[in-house]
């Protein structure tokens, strides 16, 4: 397969994890109100707030959520004008923006508040720092201060711990959570150590949580494909990590935000199967994403489910250069970097907090 051909394939979970039996909730009745033909111009009936959703992933995921007619609350922490680009995505009162801090709980509940679910996209590709060391108080100090405003541990662990907790503890129906492919306590990068033991903290605070892993995402915005043109444009050779034999399996982004506004609607009336016991050969794959996949859950409900997301075929980062390469005209060769300490962060972060 081409890789072009390759790149266009949609998304799918590849590994599957075992699911608690889903439970009775009110989510059965919280989609009583929906009116319309469906999609713009209607309502789903369902509340939905959404963290992370200025990021690359979380655009693509709220224009979903407009599509159907979802009534969305969006946290915000920076300036209004950071999310003005999604309001013509929604009908006019389908969005809300709630300025909120991840260290301020009382925010986080007024974001969340009347939510039938939850989704976390919050997500940094590198650590931020502020220009004098500080105090966890915010105090200055020169001595025992930290430059560090916001960490891997903080973003990728405690933040989204914290929205899992505040999520159950406020009768939250369903939580997403959006991970990494990359996840593995053993890693040599802290990006994919810390979104591991993300991943677990959600499960620890709601163990009926959906956790999406994706891929490296390609897609108009993305830092994939778009950081090799821009090098290749700035530099005699384009860089690669060592020799390039690492592989990638890109997903189009648009790919993994379809998977998850289907997992919003997964209700006990949806027609989405998935089926612990029908997991192992392809033969017993179930038709989830109008695709064949295999996915942990019962009943369709997907609750307690881990999946991961990534394109149909891998290739090594010396191909995706090559392909980059030839598509812009830019001829460059890759030129071998070592890797120097620790490995930084894949490209796939799903969003900004």
């Amino acid at each position: 397969m081409s890789l072009m051909r390759g790149l266009r394939a949609a998304a799918r979970p590849l590994v599957p994890a075992t699911a608690p039996a889903a439970s009775i909730s009110n989510y059965a009745n919280s989609v009583s109100g929906e009116q319309g033909h469906g999609g713009r111009s209607s309502i789903s009936g369902l509340k939905v707030a959404v963290f992370g959703a200025t990021g690359f992933l979380g655009r693509y995921v709220v224009n979903e959520l407009g599509k159907t007619g979802t009534t969305v609350t969006i946290g915000n922490r920076g300036c209004e004008m950071e999310t003005r680009h999604l309001r013509p995505m929604f009908d006019l009162g389908n969005m809300a923006i709630e300025f909120y801090s991840t260290r301020d709980d009382d925010s986080i509940r007024r974001t969340i508040e009347g939510c039938d679910i939850v989704i976390n996209m919050i997500g940094k590709r590198y650590e931020t720092r502020k220009l004098l060391p500080t105090s966890p108080d915010g105090a200055l100090d020169p001595i025992k201060g930290s430059r560090i405003n916001f960490g891997f541990d903080e973003v990728n662990i405690d933040i989204p711990a914290k929205l899992a907790k505040i999520s159950k503890e406020m009768g939250v129906d369903k939580f997403i959570h959006v991970g990494a492919l990359s996840a593995d306590p053993d890693a040599k990068s802290h990006f994919s150590r810390s979104k591991y033991f993300g991943e677990e903290a959600v499960r620890k605070e709601f163990p009926e949580a959906v956790i999406v892993k994706p891929a490296e995402l390609f897609g108009h915005e993305d830092r994939l494909f778009n950081w090799q043109g821009e090098m290749g444009s700035r530099l005699p050779a384009i860089p690669m990590l060592e020799d390039g034999s690492g592989l990638v399996q890109p997903v189009y982004v648009g790919d993994v935000a379809d998977a998850i506004i289907k997992m919003t609607d997964d209700g006990p009336h949806a027609h989405h199967t998935a089926s612990v016991d029908k997991m192992g050969s392809d033969e017993e794959e179930e038709d989830i994403f109008g695709i064949k996949a295999h996915v942990a859950g019962s009943g369709g409900k997907f609750k307690g489910a881990t999946l991961e997301l990534a394109g149909s075929d891998d290739f090594t980062r010396r191909e995706v250069m090559d392909f980059v390469s030839d598509l812009t005209s830019l001829n460059k060769v890759g030129a071998a970097v070592a890797a120097v300490g620790e490995q930084a962060a894949p490209s796939e972060g799903p969003a900004r907090t």
